[in-house]
């Protein structure tokens, strides 16, 4: 078949309790990202990213104003649609080399700046972790590995309710908002990816999504 599956651990951190003898036992969580790289007979040549210079060749950063007044989410809708259409039945696996495109990136646009991005995704001092949360509900459901959004939702669910510091509380809703409208990010991409939509409504449907201009 020419599938050559791998996958991308994401570290979620550690999950410990103490037992009746005092001894303290630990366990370290991943996110396992699964993947075909493309190298065998169904797919031609490695996944590669965007440009994750600029969103859309600009090299926006940090507080930087985007180029021509646009918002950095909408900036970043146009790098996502630009990923995302010419892997759309190109393939034979395009969803799970989108998602791990999303996966292998997490980290990537931690400096971008966060104009345009509705409130909830960047509220209580979240900012442009949104963009991790983002893509890592999108590839969990692109890449069909649910536990990686159970793990997240978990960790971020326990942060929201037990964390001794409100802000990192608070700052634990935002998160929760983020990874969950990555998720319905993905399933708009299966729609785009089985016909459902075409491209300017999946650039449309993403935007309504994400941003508030």
């Amino acid at each position: 078949s020419g599938l050559q599956l791998r996958y991308y651990d994401v570290p979620r951190g550690l999950g410990c309790v103490v037992w009746g003898d005092g001894s303290t036992h630990c366990t370290q969580y991943i996110d396992r990202y699964w993947y075909d790289d493309g190298i065998g007979s169904s797919g031609g040549g490695s996944i590669t990213g965007g440009d994750y210079g600029g969103f859309g060749g600009g090299g926006i950063g940090g507080n930087e104003s985007p180029p021509e007044d646009r918002s950095d989410c909408n900036n970043f809708v146009d790098w996502l649609t630009g990923l995302i259409e010419p892997r759309i039945n190109r393939y034979t696996f395009s969803k799970a080399r989108i998602g791990k495109t999303f996966a292998t990136n997490l980290n990537s646009l931690s400096q971008r700046g966060v104009s345009g991005f509705r409130v909830e995704f960047i509220q209580n001092g979240q900012g442009a972790g949104a963009y991790r949360h983002i893509l890592g509900g999108a590839a969990s459901v692109l890449l069909e590995v649910g536990l990686a959004k159970l793990y997240q939702d978990y960790s971020d669910t326990a942060q929201r309710d037990s964390d001794a510091d409100p802000n990192r509380r608070a700052e634990a809703v935002s998160e929760l908002a983020g990874t969950q409208a990555g998720a319905d990010l993905g399933a708009l991409i299966k729609q785009r990816n089985d016909g459902s939509i075409n491209a300017n409504e999946l650039r449309e449907q993403i935007f309504k999504l994400l941003c508030d201009k």
